[in-house]
């Protein structure tokens, strides 16, 4: 009996992330995936070790992904 396999659309739906982030987190490692072919697929034992992974590392106070750094302006002394 083999596990379904998940499109990149149905994965995105299903962690609440959007496609371009679900393609990004695979690349860089984060999310474990295959692709049988030319189509990246994944299972729902990937998307389990991907949450746990997340969790874990917010737990340790990292950041779970960019952050938007607040931008001061600075005055030019005469």
């Amino acid at each position: 009996m083999s596990a379904e396999l998940l499109t990149v659309p149905q994965v995105a739906d299903r962690l609440g992330l959007t496609e371009y982030q679900v393609r990004q987190e695979h690349a860089r490692g984060v999310l474990p995936g295959r692709r049988p072919g030319r189509f990246l697929r994944f299972t729902d034992t990937d998307l389990e070790t991907y949450v746990a992974r997340i969790a874990v590392d917010r737990g340790a106070g990292q950041a779970s992904g960019p952050t938007r750094l607040s931008h001061t302006r600075r005055r030019r002394s005469l």
